[in-house]
């Protein structure tokens, strides 16, 4: 686990897969920016308002949303801050890079069991964690594809 600006961090890459359980303090307040590689975020636990160029979008616990690359935007968390999943390619020759090429907002199906299940295995340290990891991360992306 790493801090970087008071946000908590736990990370892991599994076969070109970028896993990351980030814990955001309460009324964190992220500067605007481009992501550098699409990503799925699902938030665990909390809530945050995502800014963009043209209108906000609200997220609580149990969503989840596609973030493509390039897309300017910000973020402010709760009072209770929040815990957030994410999952991005680590290269941009990954054909996941394809399914995440807008904004999409996803709800239910699962997403919140699975992405907690997945945030446990971050934390685990036996040697089956990473299959495991890899495994939970593959099912959320099948599950975002279909929805998305």
């Amino acid at each position: 686990m790493t801090e970087d600006d008071g946000v908590l961090v736990t990370s892991a890459e599994v076969n070109g897969l970028v896993l990351s359980e980030l814990r955001f303090p309460s009324d964190y307040l992220e500067a605007a920016f481009e992501a550098e590689r699409p990503y799925l975020a699902l938030v665990l636990e909390g809530g945050m308002v995502k800014s963009f160029r043209a209108k906000t979008m609200t997220f609580g616990g149990g969503s989840a949303f596609t973030m493509p690359a390039g897309l300017w935007h910000g973020a402010r968390f709760g009072p209770i801050g929040s815990t957030v999943m994410k999952i991005r390619p680590s290269s941009d020759s990954t054909p996941l890079t394809a399914a995440f090429r807008r904004l999409v907002e996803l709800r239910g199906r699962g997403f919140n069991w699975l992405a907690w299940r997945l945030a446990g295995e971050l934390r685990a340290s036996d040697s089956a964690a990473a299959m495991a990891a890899e495994g939970l991360a593959l099912e959320i992306l099948a599950a975002t594809a279909r929805e998305a």
